[in-house]
């Protein structure tokens, strides 16, 4: 939760493995404002690294999508953190 007049930075990495077939599995990955806007994003990746300045007060969300075709259950792994002062 970014607090009124507050600029925190929000970095991570995530990665994807394809539980039934053992090989790493392509998604998409949005970090949204607290007005559901798209503050970052990453298209067609197994794996990525983020690092974003959260400046408008607010919860911001971690998005992924897997609208491919015929994918099954997808694992993913999130590791983030903030310089948040709570």
């Amino acid at each position: 939760m970014v607090k009124e007049g507050e600029e925190v930075n929000i970095r991570g990495a995530y990665f994807t493995s394809d539980s039934t077939q053992d090989r790493n599995a392509v998604i998409d990955f949005f970090v949204l404002d607290d007005e559901r806007r798209v503050i970052f994003s990453r298209r067609k990746r197994s794996e990525g690294i983020f690092s974003i300045n959260a400046t408008k007060p607010g919860e911001y969300s971690f998005i992924f999508s897997n609208l491919k075709v015929g994918m099954t259950l997808t694992n993913i792994c999130l590791l983030y953190t903030s310089d948040a002062a709570d």
